[in-house]
């Protein structure tokens, strides 16, 4: 099932780009978009569509009505789109651009997955943010992944 609203049993719902497993997750980020829970279902079918299609991005999920303790606002749900490299700013604008292009006009936030894995949350946690526009800065240092494993 892929309606975020009547998924109980897991935390995320995922989509993939056609290119998804070419993909070297260390550097993986992602564009995170604060959705109205009443407007969930239709934001994540067109955000599913378009990744699955490979316009947008590599990947992307939704939380779903599984409770979190990491979200701290019922009435609003996170989807992610993420990017292959949070270096690349190329791709990182390019995503941007089509989010833009879908109609995500406002402040949107980025950071990489290894901040994530850090346990980086809250404010002070984006790497990049955008108030508008392509226009894109960056708020702090990257988070390098550990590639020692």
């Amino acid at each position: 099932m892929s309606i975020p609203t009547v998924v109980f049993d897991d935390f995320w719902i995922h989509a993939q780009s056609p290119e998804y497993s070419e993909i070297l997750k260390d550097y993986v980020g992602k564009w995170m978009l604060f959705i109205p829970a009443k407007r969930i279902n239709e934001t994540w079918d067109k955000i599913k569509r378009e990744t699955e299609s490979g316009n947008l991005g590599i990947a992307a999920k939704t939380a779903t009505m599984m409770p979190n303790a990491r979200s701290n606002d019922s009435f609003v749900q996170l989807i992610c789109v993420y990017t292959k490299d949070f270096s690349d700013l190329e791709d990182v604008k390019k995503v941007l651009g089509k989010l833009r292009d879908l109609g995500f006009a406002g402040r949107l936030n980025y950071k990489e997955d290894e901040a994530t894995r850090s346990d980086i949350y809250g404010k002070g946690a984006s790497l990049y943010t955008t108030s508008s526009g392509l226009e894109i800065k960056q708020m702090r240092a990257p988070i390098e992944p550990n590639l020692v494993k």
